[in-house]
């Protein structure tokens, strides 16, 4: 067993909103929830500075995924902010290291 494993158990995570375990729960439910996670067309791939990105599209919902690689916070494309990895507030428009964030798109963006 790692050292510290006991902060890792299924019961105190249970219990953190903000928990590794609860961050994937929400994932899971995210996936289940929305069509354009599952299904759907993936286009514009790109890696540009660290930050890997493309677009997910189905049923007319278009979304940016971006996933920062850096060790540094960079600006974030347009789009609305559906999700964020980090406890980052949905309208700041930086990246954070390690972040993962979705975007919808809108018509003419």
């Amino acid at each position: 067993m790692p050292v510290g494993w006991h902060r890792y158990s299924v019961d105190l995570q249970d219990e953190d909103p903000e928990s590794m375990l609860n961050y994937y729960r929400g994932q899971i439910e995210m996936r289940k929830a929305e069509d354009w996670m599952g299904n759907g067309e993936i286009s514009d791939l790109s890696s540009n500075g660290g930050v890997l990105s493309f677009v997910k599209s189905s049923g007319g919902l278009k979304v940016m995924v971006n996933l920062n690689f850096n060790d540094r916070s960079v600006p974030m494309d347009t789009g609305e902010v559906l999700f964020r990895s980090s406890k980052s507030s949905l309208v700041d428009r930086d990246l954070c290291p390690g972040e993962i964030a979705f975007l919808i798109l809108h018509e003419g963006v």
